[in-house]
């Protein structure tokens, strides 16, 4: 048995401020199942919370579960959550930006704890310090969000360039064809499919960071992708959108991927009962793979008064603002990184602050309690 690891993110710092689907794992979202355990844990930076997670993750992939890695927007190199249908668990950092609460607790999410393992002695003796990172930290997200804003306004003109040249009811015919090709009737359907949201890419301090869905990018052999070469950054969500509707309407459950940077905007849909996917290829995330079945071109919605000199002056006006949206996204990221930065050292005084012979000693006692849950889940 060969499990699949694969990677998303929950969270992405976009045009309009911080994204979040992290309320979908919770119970009645429709995300997980409903006999899901579910995790939140609490805590401050340093507290041990991603360390936690990658344990869960190891134990889950020990005992060959599909595993969804639950990336960190703020720092790439720490999970935010990992959940696994076939081990029937989720353990997710459920502090801000992302602030979780329980549905039903006690019953389906459980709470856990880190802060119990602190000294408030030290960190009230560390208060002015930790303060003041925090304020940092705090101004430096701030004026991360100042960019992003300001490259919404210059994306929002660039798809209003294009937009004005593309026939989006031939876009939409077009995509009710791909439908109809693409997802069955299920005639034993007694209910919709769910949907899944998420990112597969999102802004973060390392830049636009992530791949295509999948593991790594890559779908197993056998699969039906089709692939969005999105040219002249010519959208094509109205099509992803009916086909997640269909699929969604005929009882498939649908796992949908918004823009890293525009949360409304679809990307790419798995619907993993038919083994299909349809992907959106552009510079930002590529699929440079040689399994594509079919390969969908934008240019070919273009409205039919649209000349040869219209498309030239749109690439020419495409291109100008590119160049500023990418170099307010670059200042974002740096404001990013100096956020992390000061996020890093905040850390410093928590670590010194823990309590980790006692916590290590909690957390074995929980991972050996996840354990329970896995087998029961993986072997009945």
């Amino acid at each position: 048995m060969t499990n699949i690891i694969s990677e998303k993110f929950l969270g992405s710092n976009t045009g309009k401020g911080f994204k979040s689907f992290y309320d979908d794992l919770l119970y009645g979202s429709g995300y997980c199942d409903p006999r899901q355990s579910v995790y939140i844990i609490k805590g401050g930076p340093g507290t041990g919370k991603s360390t936690f997670i990658k344990k869960v993750a190891s134990m889950l992939e020990k005992s060959d579960c599909d595993i969804e890695m639950l990336l960190c927007s703020g720092d790439v190199k720490s999970l935010d959550g990992v959940t696994s249908k076939t081990g029937g668990i989720t353990v997710v950092d459920g502090t801000n930006p992302h602030a979780i609460e329980p549905v039903c607790a006690g019953v389906h999410e459980n709470i856990i704890n880190l802060g119990d393992f602190w000294s408030r002695d030290i960190l009230k003796h560390y208060a002015d310090r930790i303060e003041k990172l925090t304020e940092k930290k705090k101004l430096m997200y701030k004026k991360a969000y100042h960019y992003l804003a300001a490259a919404n306004e210059i994306y929002k003109e660039r798809n209003g360039i294009v937009n004005r040249c593309i026939d989006f009811r031939k876009m939409k015919l077009y995509g009710l064809s791909v439908a109809d090709e693409l997802i069955p009737e299920k005639a034993e359907a007694s209910s919709f499919g769910i949907k899944r949201r998420a990112f597969a890419t999102a802004v973060t301090a390392e830049g636009v960071y992530g791949t295509v869905p999948g593991a790594g990018g890559v779908f197993p052999d056998g699969w039906t992708v089709c692939c969005i070469n999105s040219a002249l950054c010519v959208s094509c969500a109205p099509i992803l959108d009916i086909i997640a509707e269909r699929a969604v309407n005929c009882g498939y459950d649908t796992d949908i991927y918004y823009c890293g940077f525009d949360s409304e905007k679809a990307e790419h849909i798995v619907i993993p009962e038919l083994n299909t996917a349809v992907v959106t290829s552009n510079e930002y995330h590529l699929y440079q793979k040689d399994n594509i079945s079919l390969e969908i071109l934008p240019e070919g919605f273009f409205k039919e008064s649209v000349s040869v000199s219209r498309e030239k002056c749109m690439d020419y006006d495409i291109g100008y603002a590119k160049i500023r949206f990418d170099e307010l996204l670059e200042r974002a990221f740096r404001a990013l990184q100096m956020a992390g930065e000061y996020h890093h050292l905040t850390e410093d005084y928590y670590i010194e602050a823990m309590d980790f012979k006692s916590l290590n000693d909690y957390a074995d006692y929980m991972l050996d309690e996840m354990s329970k849950v896995i087998r029961e889940n993986v072997f009945g």
